[in-house]
């Protein structure tokens, strides 16, 4: 497979050659920021092992990337087009550019730092208190957790220490609600942030995670059943 790049008035789209045979199409990707050119081939490079697998495209399938979530599509030319959710709306437009910023932004956090990528799934659960949606200033902690669970707490001020306040929401809905902090979620456990500094530091008083895990004191929380967004 060849990965074919072009520039126009819009940005940046990337074509593949040589799937057509095989698969009756060809990946077309479009970003409208050349500067995510690296990424858009990494995107394309993932999709192609999607489809190595066996996987057989359907209309208007979504593909989770990261922290967002792309369409695909198959147009009249044979060409597989990627499309993005557009945030709080049912909607998607053409490219993949908020996609490849916020992969971006995480890989880029996680390299300076030194430690491994570890984006949740976009339907594992984030514990958050009020004021993380309404945009307040937050910190954020992320414990080892269940599966369905992402490990990360989100809280603001107004988190007063009782935990029968707190809720539990998609890590996609947090990535809609609050692109700001898109990029440290891809952070491994035993991490924390203080988004108003910018401070990102491993959690020393962590080293014993038996005895903090915090379904230990709010079980309500890691209940897979219970109610989320």
């Amino acid at each position: 497979m060849k990965i074919n790049v072009f520039l126009n008035k819009f940005g940046l789209m990337l074509k593949t050659d040589g799937l057509l045979q095989k698969y009756g199409y060809e990946i077309n990707v479009q970003a409208h920021d050349e500067d995510l050119e690296e990424y858009a081939i990494e995107f394309v490079e993932t999709v192609f092992h999607y489809l190595e697998t066996g996987h057989k495209i359907s209309p208007n399938e979504t593909l989770g990337y990261g922290s967002w979530i792309t369409k695909m599509q198959l147009n009249d030319c044979q060409e597989l087009l990627f499309f993005e959710k557009v945030p709080l709306t049912d909607d998607y437009v053409l490219g993949i550019t908020t996609t490849l910023k916020m992969w971006a932004e995480q890989h880029a956090l996680c390299a300076k730092l030194g430690v491994e990528y570890s984006v949740p799934l976009q339907d594992q659960l984030i514990v958050i208190s009020d004021g993380v949606f309404e945009g307040d200033a937050v910190e954020g902690v992320r414990y080892p957790s269940p599966e369905h669970m992402s490990g990360w707490w989100i809280t603001t001020d107004r988190y007063n220490g009782d935990t029968q306040t707190l809720k539990t929401v998609h890590a996609y809905h947090v990535a809609e609600h609050r692109p700001d902090l898109v990029k440290f979620l891809a952070l491994p456990f035993g991490y924390r942030f203080h988004e108003a500094s910018g401070d990102v530091w491993k959690d020393k008083n962590q080293e014993d995670y038996e005895a903090l895990l915090p379904w230990n004191c709010c079980k309500r929380l890691m209940n897979p059943t219970f109610p989320a967004d």
